[in-house]
């Protein structure tokens, strides 16, 4: 979690909302001082509401609907920027608002890449396949800047540039699915 509320007041108002608004089984967990702890908190309270915290497989849709209502509410209407990625164990969702967010998705690394960070990764065949072969997905948000479509980006890699408030699914296979 990125962003919430700057003023050390505030952050502590909202910190005690989401906190009151908690099913005692979950204050119980309560153990640190922040506001995004409260807010992860509040996030599992909405998935109990709604009957998807014990759910034995994954639900992403449910995962993502609790998130977004969490940080708008949590976010006093948008006004207060915010950044939150959250797994299920199996899937990944990426939710931004109030602030430009954007997903890279890596399907191969470059050789000149790789070596960049270690010689060793390119130094034998099984090594350069092994780059051939990668893939990631990268969730990126709390950006100073917004991107645009045409930022460059690594060879192999796609910039996908998400409208405001966007909430993005990444599932176990790192295919991007916009919410």
């Amino acid at each position: 979690i990125v962003g919430g509320p700057q003023d050390a007041d505030a952050a502590s108002s909202s910190r005690e909302q989401l906190i009151a608004s908690l099913p005692d089984f979950l204050r119980r967990f309560v153990a640190g001082q922040t506001e995004a702890e409260a807010l992860f908190l509040a996030i599992l309270a909405r998935l109990h509401a709604k009957g998807a915290l014990e759910q034995p497989h994954a639900n992403a849709s449910a995962l993502a609907e609790a998130t977004r209502e969490v940080v708008a509410h949590a976010s006093d209407g948008g006004s207060i920027a915010r950044h939150v990625v959250i797994t299920n164990g199996s899937e990944l969702v990426h939710v931004a608002s109030g602030m430009p967010s954007a997903i890279i998705t890596l399907n191969g690394l470059s050789e000149s890449v790789a070596s960049d960070f270690d010689a060793t990764l390119t130094d034998s065949s099984m090594g350069r396949e092994r780059l051939r072969r990668f893939k990631g997905v990268l969730c990126l948000g709390a950006l100073d800047l917004t991107l645009k479509a045409n930022t460059p980006v690594p060879q192999g890699a796609s910039l996908q540039v998400l409208p405001e408030a966007a909430a993005a699914l990444v599932t176990r296979e790192l295919t991007v699915r916009i919410l």
